[in-house]
């Protein structure tokens, strides 16, 4: 497993997912994300988070399903996420139609780009 979840110096939160994508690692990743939301909001800073989809491996559908179903536990202000891989940026559009109206509530706003140096200036500005 080579997934993680930081906080970056800049204040942003990094969620690295590299390699193939089951359940358990799911289940973990996403209580760490929503640990590192909480940590963030409680700071007063905004929650900016930072996906990076490395195109390698894929997703267990319960892993897709536990994401989904539970995308409204992740408290975050805006998400850039990369990938140089379609079949992750598919991905990524398929969570924003499945969660669309709990994702982007309140002004919350979600990218996706090609380029890690463009997805973190979108992000900090």
């Amino acid at each position: 497993m080579n997934h993680s979840v930081t906080i970056h110096p800049d204040g942003y939160i990094l969620f690295k997912k590299d390699g193939d994508f089951n359940l358990v690692e799911a289940k973990i990743l996403l209580e760490q994300l929503i640990q590192a939301c909480n940590q963030v909001r409680k700071s007063g800073k905004p929650v900016l988070i930072l996906g990076e989809l490395v195109a390698n491996g894929g997703f267990e559908p319960e892993a897709r399903n536990l994401f989904s179903d539970n995308v409204n536990q992740i408290d975050f202000d805006k998400i850039a996420a990369f990938s140089d891989n379609t079949i992750i940026k598919t991905l990524l559009n398929f969570f924003l139609m499945v969660g669309g109206d709990q994702i982007l509530q309140s002004g919350r706003q979600v990218k996706f780009f090609t380029d890690k140096n463009i997805a973190i200036n979108w992000l900090l500005n």
